[in-house]
């Protein structure tokens, strides 16, 4: 009795290694299952992810929920039957039926992982792959998926806004480190300190003022008066009716008050 429970001892410690070995190398069998519904189908791959593409994904995903459920089920029940072998007691019924359940669960098992490595063989030799969003975290949680012209790239976030310039082929105007309000066109999450502090391109300086016309220089074009010359004229002494009356247009002229834009002439 004491030999037998030995060999049993002896016998499920063996499986139950082998079986850890395969566990943790199969996809099929992973303990965390993947979503339903893959990123393709998502955000912003929805608009641009092939139709065909994301529903092998979704096939893919499928499957892989199947065979993670039918892969614990069957790992519960080889777990059952060395239970059974165990408590048999010596009974040949007993035994019998365990080693029946144990041997039903290791073929369940291969088929599961064969299958699992199949359908990942089939889906990567497609070309099928999980499509990035822009915004999310990549790279271990050490990078952001940036949209760039060519597709969604994973950028660093420390340093990622230089690279950003570099896969742009930027030389002027370039991106850099800054508060968003000094900057446009703002990227987050690849700049460090505050959330303020984003990888922006700085605002173009406002173009400077055309200067104002001085004394005697043409300063005005009437769409009412196409054929009049308004020139810049010194009105001291003129007093406001006379302005008014003459035609004087306020704020083309340089200098100060008394330099008016009014007629002088005819084209």
């Amino acid at each position: 009795m004491k030999s037998f429970r030995r060999k049993a001892v002896v016998f499920m410690s063996a499986i139950y290694l082998s079986l850890g070995l395969l566990f943790s190398a199969s996809p099929a069998l992973a303990v965390s299952l993947p979503p339903l519904v893959p990123d393709c189908a998502r955000g912003e791959a929805a608009r641009t992810t092939p139709s065909l593409n994301c529903a092998l994904q979704t096939f893919g995903n499928i499957a892989n929920i199947i065979l993670g459920l039918t892969g614990s089920f069957a790992l519960l029940m080889f777990v059952y039957g060395g239970f059974t072998l165990l408590t048999s007691g010596g009974s040949q019924e007993a035994v019998t039926k365990g080693k029946t359940i144990i041997q039903n669960s290791v073929i369940g098992i291969v088929i599961i992982l064969g299958s699992g490595y199949v359908i990942t063989y089939g889906l990567e030799q497609l070309g099928i792959k999980d499509v990035p969003i822009a915004g999310t975290e990549c790279n271990d949680g050490n990078g952001i998926n940036i949209s760039l012209p060519n597709g969604v790239e994973c950028l660093p976030k420390s340093g990622g806004c230089k690279q950003l310039n570099t896969k742009l082929k930027l030389e002027s105007n370039l991106y850099a480190c800054m508060n968003v309000s000094q900057g446009t066109e703002c990227i987050t999450g690849i700049c460090p300190g505050a959330l303020d502090n984003q990888c922006c391109r700085p605002r173009s300086a406002a173009p400077a003022a055309a200067p104002r016309p001085t004394a005697g220089q043409e300063c005005y074009n009437n769409p009412q008066k196409p054929t009049i010359i308004y020139t810049c004229q010194d009105v001291t002494g003129w007093t406001g009716p006379q302005k008014t009356e003459f035609g004087c247009v306020t704020g083309k002229c340089s200098g100060n008050a008394n330099n008016l834009c009014c007629p002088s002439g005819n084209r």
